[in-house]
C-alpha cells in the first residue's frame, strides 16, 4: 500500500472529569482526513449516558456545558464499539490534541470496562497514533517564526488549545468536541503550511519503527527531546543521552536530562530515587533538584531530533548551558555502566497493582483463551452474558463482565445480582455529598452557570435516591 492509503482521524472527548482512567465520555467526535489534512467524509459525533454507578464533576460540566441526564446518548457500550469499528480502519493514524496522554488513555479504559481489545487500533493493520501538542511544542522550542505562541506568564509559552485558536485566528468552540477536532485540524494545518518538512519528519514517529531507528542512530550521543514533563519556561526541550533500556518495557528506554547533573543518581540509593521519582511534584519539596531521569516510549510518537537543529537562537530560547551540558554527557560516558544498573534496579520493581477492576487496564495483559471469551461474548445476546462470568482465566474480566451487564441489561440480573450490583453503585457514589457540597460552592462564588448546575445536582440525587 500506498501513503495514500493512510488517513489520520482526528478526535476528541468530553468527559465526567480530568481522569481518563477513572471518568467516562460524555461526548465524542471524529473526523478523518489525508495525511495532507484534507478532510474526508463527514464528522463521527456520539453523546454518551452516564451510567449509574458514576458521579458526574460538576467542574467538568460547568467546562462543557452538559447535562449528564440529556436526552439522545447511547450507551457506553455502543458508543465504545462505534468508535472501535471507526479506529480499527486499516491504516488509521488516531490523532488529536494531547491524546497521548488523555485521549488514548480514556479509549483504553472505555475499551477495556465493555471487554473490548484496548490495545489493537494503535497498531494492528498498520495502524498508529500521533499528537499534534508536541508538534507545536518542538515548533516553538525549535523553529518558532511563522505560528503566534501565546504566553501564559511572561517568558512562558502557554500550550492550551483554545489560546493557540485565539493567537493564530482559527474559529473555535472551545470545550465542544466537534469543535476541539476542527481547532486541531486547522492549527496543524497552519503549522504545516509553514513548517511542512519539519512537520512531516515529526509526524512519521507515528511508526514505532522510525522512532527506534531514530535513536539507534543516535548511538550514545545527546539529542534533543521535547516533552511535558520538561518546564514549559525552557520550551519544555532538552538534551538528553540513553542511558539504558527499560528492564520491563521492550519499547521504552531510560535517558537522562543534560541539563541535571548525574552525580546525584549515583549518590542516592534505589530507595531515595524511587521515592523521587514516584512521590507526587506537589508532595516534594520546592526546592528539591531534578534527577533529570526521562522515559521515551517508542509507541507514543516522541519528539526525537539530531543535536544539529540545535541552532544559537534554539539554545539561547532554551536556554541551554552547552558547556554544562557537555560535562555532564562526558560524566554519563564515563560512568554508563553504574548508572545504567542504577536505573535498571530503579525500574525493575513491578508496580502497584490490585486496585478496582475499572481501572486494572495495566495489571497484566488478556491471554489469547479469555481474549477469544470476550469475542463470544460480543457474539451473543445479553441473556446469554451470565454464562461466560466463571469462562475467564482472569479473574478481572468475569467481574468486568458483570458490570457490563448491570450497566448495559439490568434485566437480566437476578435478585441476588441486583444487590451486589447495588453495593458496588453506593460505594462509588459515597462521594455524593462532597460533591453536592462542591455545587453549593460554585453556586455561592457566582458566574457559573446555574442551568448547569442544576442539571448536575438533580443527576446526582437522582443517582443516590435509585439506591433506595
Amino acid at each position: 500500500m500506498s501513503r495514500d492509503d493512510e488517513t489520520i482521524l482526528w478526535h476528541d472527548y468530553e468527559t465526567t472529569g480530568l481522569d481518563p482512567r477513572s471518568d467516562r465520555p460524555m461526548s465524542f467526535a471524529a473526523q478523518r482526513t489525508t495525511l495532507a489534512l484534507e478532510p474526508i467524509g463527514d464528522p463521527v459525533t456520539i453523546e454518551f449516558a452516564v451510567a449509574d454507578d458514576v458521579l458526574p464533576s460538576p467542574d467538568a460540566c460547568l467546562v462543557t456545558g452538559l447535562d449528564p441526564d440529556r436526552p439522545g446518548t447511547v450507551s457506553e457500550l455502543e458508543g465504545a464499539r462505534t468508535i472501535l469499528e471507526v479506529m480499527m480502519q486499516p491504516r488509521t493514524c488516531g490523532a488529536g490534541f494531547n491524546s497521548m496522554r488523555f485521549d488514548d488513555e480514556l479509549t483504553r479504559f472505555m475499551l477495556w470496562r465493555n471487554l473490548l481489545p484496548p490495545y489493537e487500533r494503535e497498531s494492528r493493520n498498520g495502524n498508529s497514533r500521533f499528537d499534534l501538542i508536541d508538534v507545536l511544542r518542538a515548533a516553538c522550542a525549535l523553529r518558532p517564526e511563522g505560528m503566534e505562541w501565546p504566553e501564559r506568564e511572561p517568558g512562558v509559552p502557554g500550550f492550551k488549545l483554545e489560546d493557540l485558536a485565539a493567537a493564530n485566528g482559527i474559529p473555535h468552540d472551545a470545550h465542544d468536541a466537534l469543535g476541539d477536532v476542527r481547532a486541531t485540524i486547522a492549527l496543524a494545518r497552519k503549522l504545516r503550511s509553514v513548517r511542512e518538512a519539519m512537520f512531516d519528519y515529526l509526524a512519521e514517529a507515528r511508526q514505532r519503527s522510525v522512532v527506534q531507528d531514530r535513536i539507534r542512530a543516535f548511538r550514545k550521543e545527546p539529542f534533543v527531546h521535547v516533552s511535558a514533563r520538561f518546564p514549559a519556561a525552557t520550551r519544555c526541550a532538552s538534551l538528553v543521552v540513553r542511558v539504558a533500556d527499560h528492564p520491563r518495557f521492550r519499547n521504552q528506554i531510560l535517558c537522562l536530562d543534560l541539563r541535571c547533573d548525574p552525580q546525584r543518581i549515583l549518590d542516592l540509593d534505589v530507595a531515595e530515587l524511587r521515592a523521587r521519582l514516584f512521590t507526587p511534584r506537589e508532595e516534594r519539596p520546592a526546592d528539591e533538584a531534578p534527577l533529570g531521569i526521562k522515559g521515551i516510549h517508542f509507541g507514543r510518537c516522541p519528539v526525537v531530533a539530531p543535536k544539529k537543529l540545535l541552532d544559537d537562537a534554539s539554545i539561547a530560547r532554551l536556554a541551554l548551558d552547552m558547556a554544562a551540558c557537555d560535562r555532564h554527557a562526558q560524566f554519563i560516558e564515563a560512568h554508563r555502566d553504574a548508572l545504567e544498573m542504577k536505573l535498571a534496579a530503579v525500574f525493575d520493581e513491578e508496580p502497584l497493582g490490585k486496585g478496582d477492576v475499572d481501572q486494572a487496564l495495566y495489571e497484566g495483559f488478556v491471554e489469547d483463551e479469555d481474549a477469544a471469551v470476550c469475542r463470544e461474548v460480543h457474539a451473543s445476546r445479553p441473556e446469554r452474558w451470565r454464562d461466560f462470568e466463571r469462562s475467564f482465566e482472569d479473574a478481572r474480566l468475569g467481574e468486568l463482565l458483570f458490570r457490563m451487564r448491570a450497566r448495559n441489561h439490568p434485566e437480566t440480573l437476578g435478585a441476588t445480582e441486583h444487590g451486589r450490583w447495588r453495593t458496588h453503585c453506593a460505594a462509588r457514589l459515597a462521594g455524593a455529598d462532597g460533591l453536592l457540597a462542591r455545587i453549593v460552592e460554585l453556586r455561592a462564588e457566582g458566574g457559573h452557570d446555574a442551568k448547569v448546575l442544576d442539571a448536575v445536582e438533580a443527576s446526582v440525587r437522582r443517582r443516590v435516591a435509585r439506591l433506595g
